[in-house]
């Protein structure tokens, strides 16, 4: 923690995009997971909301908090 600031989660941005995918479909979702992190590690998202949004700063996404599975 530096400075004596801990980072509890990443981003405040609302992110409006979403995929359905058939159920159990992990592979796809690992593969698009993975894929989209490139993107965004290489600052692809990034170029392409300043380009195409207008946005000079993407905040980094919003990570969910873990929840039970409903039985």
């Amino acid at each position: 923690a530096a400075g004596g600031v801990k980072m509890m989660a990443q981003g405040l941005n609302q992110q409006r995009y979403g995929l359905a995918l058939p159920k159990g479909a992990q592979a796809l979702k690992a593969e698009i997971d993975r894929v989209l992190s490139a993107l965004h590690n290489e600052g692809v998202i990034a170029q392409l909301a300043k380009q195409y949004l207008d946005m000079d700063e993407l905040l980094p996404t919003p990570t969910p908090a873990a929840t039970s599975t409903p039985g």
